[in-house]
């Protein structure tokens, strides 16, 4: 029997544990590569850490992906009618493709190209070398947005050169929506402590070389980081595919796209249609499940089984203020807040969460833990699903 041939798109969270578990799964009845345009792995949940100056080990990506394939290749274009993946080196047409291109800091704000972004190619290091510069001039640096990212950033940046002026500068409310009263407070209190200026409803209008516009008023500032929201790949979009407003590819409960039963989707580039349980927010928290959940769904296309819906159950937020300070925003299964974990306790969770996200790409067993999202979702929907792990090397 001639084996599948398998695509997993984008070398992030979502398509190493999709590619790794396919092809630990499939063995011989299916082929997989991973296609990415870097030859190693990027802990976005560390990029602020990065920032400030702290060596984060970088992970060649044959490391983490078991007996999946790999190529170096920026994927360009998917081509729906023909079932084909255009990357740079070439056409692929493989019998099933997952896409996992995750998504990218959103540049609207007019004059965005002047600023830096922690996802940028060496986007982390440039803010570093900015932030120096910043202490040197005594001018400030602008954060733009108010979510856990800046949030992240700002305490992490003021932590570690307490002599930089930081503002952060955010047209809604500091959290953005995802953390409670009680989370913000907290927040809003490390900030503080660090000396970060946090201007609140107050929305930037226009970024230079060395000022931002903040409701028409121009302030003079060192350099400028974005932090206010993701986009999406475009590449569903500019295939026509059916998108959301963040331009994420939608997609069926069983995570295909509607009318093409080759294509799947997880992570930051892709949300399913309809409800699932809770919320399904860009994060590393919804990329996991939901790639594992595709897989499986690959799985069962190539061996005939039938493909599980998938179900997401929400566990909370979790933000670091600093190496010694976090706050854990806590939910129930449907996505209400309830309670705060904070401080140190926090801040060891807050690193916990992050070694064993890298544990769970290293060591398919420990990827158990998505029953716990399953379980959450189905008593959200009052339905149930099963996303244990086959058994891998």
């Amino acid at each position: 029997m001639t084996p599948a041939t398998i695509a997993v798109l984008g070398g992030g969270y979502a398509g190493i544990l999709a590619a790794r578990r396919a092809a630990a799964a499939l063995g011989p009845l299916g082929r997989v590569t991973l296609y990415a345009d870097r030859d190693y792995f990027v802990e976005r949940i560390r990029l602020h850490q990065v920032a400030a100056g702290q060596v984060v080990r970088t992970i060649p990506l044959p490391r983490l992906l078991g007996r999946a394939g790999f190529e170096v290749a920026r994927v360009v274009a998917i081509d729906p009618a023909a079932r084909a993946v255009i990357t740079d080196r070439g056409r692929r047409t493989p019998d099933f493709v997952i896409h996992a291109l995750g998504s990218r800091t959103a540049r609207a704000i007019p004059g965005a190209v002047h600023a830096l972004a922690l996802d940028d190619p060496d986007g982390a290091a440039a803010v570093a070398a900015a932030a120096g510069r910043a202490v040197a001039a005594g001018r400030p640096l602008a954060i733009v947005g108010g979510g856990l990212t800046a949030i992240e950033l700002a305490a992490e940046l003021a932590e570690a050169h307490p002599a930089l002026r930081l503002m952060l500068i955010t047209r809604g409310a500091l959290g953005d929506g995802a953390l409670g009263p009680a989370a913000v407070a907290h927040a809003r209190a490390a900030l503080a402590r660090r000396s970060v200026e946090v201007l609140e409803g107050q929305g930037v209008t226009a970024i230079a070389p060395d000022a931002v516009e903040v409701d028409g008023a121009r302030i003079a500032v060192a350099a400028t980081v974005l932090c206010a929201g993701f986009a999406a790949s475009p590449l569903a979009a500019a295939a026509d595919l059916a998108v959301d407003r963040l331009g994420r590819m939608l997609l069926t409960p069983t995570l295909s796209v509607a009318g093409a039963g080759w294509l799947w989707g997880a992570g930051d580039a892709a949300v399913p249609a309809a409800s699932v349980g809770a919320p399904v927010a860009m994060a590393c928290k919804t990329a996991l499940p939901m790639a594992a959940c595709a897989a499986d769904n690959v799985i069962a296309a190539v061996t005939g089984a039938a493909p599980t819906p998938f179900r997401f159950g929400d566990s909370g937020v979790c933000v670091s203020l600093g190496r010694r300070d976090a706050v854990i925003q806590q939910r129930a299964a449907g996505g209400a807040n309830r309670g705060v974990t904070r401080g140190r306790l926090g801040a060891w969770v807050k690193e916990g969460v992050c070694r064993f996200t890298v544990l769970a790409l290293r060591r398919p067993a420990s990827q158990r833990v998505f029953r716990i999202y399953a379980r959450r979702g189905a008593a959200a929907l009052a339905a149930s699903t099963d996303l244990a792990l086959p058994a891998a090397p």
